[in-house]
């Protein structure tokens, strides 16, 4: 399933807002080389390739496992 973004580029507070994931998750997740980032200047931005990358490698979980 691919995702339609607005924009080809989004800052971090509109990424985290995007995947409803916190700031440290979000870095570890950029440490780890999971969410590919670019930089402009200081400024630190997630391409929407990089969103849609990082949702669909995430794992399916059905039954009981999906469920809290």
């Amino acid at each position: 399933m691919q995702m339609q973004f607005d924009k080809p580029l989004y800052t971090v507070p509109e990424t985290l807002n995007l995947i409803r994931i916190g700031l440290t998750k979000f870095y570890e997740e950029v440490n780890a080389g999971r969410i590919p980032v670019v930089k402009a200047g200081h400024r630190t931005f997630v391409p929407a390739k990089s969103i849609s990358t990082w949702i669909e490698s995430l794992p399916v979980i059905s039954g009981k496992e999906g469920q809290q």
